[in-house]
């Protein structure tokens, strides 16, 4: 949660799901001005789900203000600011089968989660590097 107020704030925060999923009760944030405020908040969708796509969509009060968009500094102009619905890209649910015993290998960049989503969806995953792989690397001249 970011708010460029200047002056002190009271902001709730919360998050719309979709009919029959449960998400926490809307959050108070207090703001002495201008900041950064970390809001964690957990959204469980029903045990029995059918295939398809579903949208989370944030917002923020403060008073009868409603604010459902995101304002971010532009990176190649840091001083403008442009403005984004506060919604996450649709969480979608579909039906995946993994063969038994199934093994990749695996080339991670930094930070990356597909290595672990993999695990939990029970694929056994070996991280490969440029020693596994047999990549030479050129040699100063």
């Amino acid at each position: 949660m970011r708010s460029f107020a200047q002056t002190p704030s009271k902001v709730t925060v919360g998050v719309n799901v979709p009919s029959g999923w449960k998400a926490p009760q809307p959050e108070a944030v207090e703001f002495s001005g201008a900041g950064d405020r970390l809001v964690h908040m957990v959204v469980t969708p029903p045990a029995k789900i059918t295939a398809g796509n579903y949208e989370l969509k944030a917002y923020a009060k403060r008073g009868e203000e409603l604010f459902e968009k995101s304002l971010e500094p532009l990176p190649s102009l840091p001083t403008y600011l442009w403005s984004a619905p506060c919604e996450d890209p649709p969480f979608a649910r579909f039906a995946i089968a993994i063969p038994d015993h199934l093994r990749v290998g695996y080339i991670a960049a930094e930070n990356d989660a597909i290595p672990d989503s993999l695990r939990r969806l029970g694929v056994e995953v070996e991280m490969l590097d440029a020693n596994a792989l047999g990549v030479r690397r050129p040699e100063p001249p």
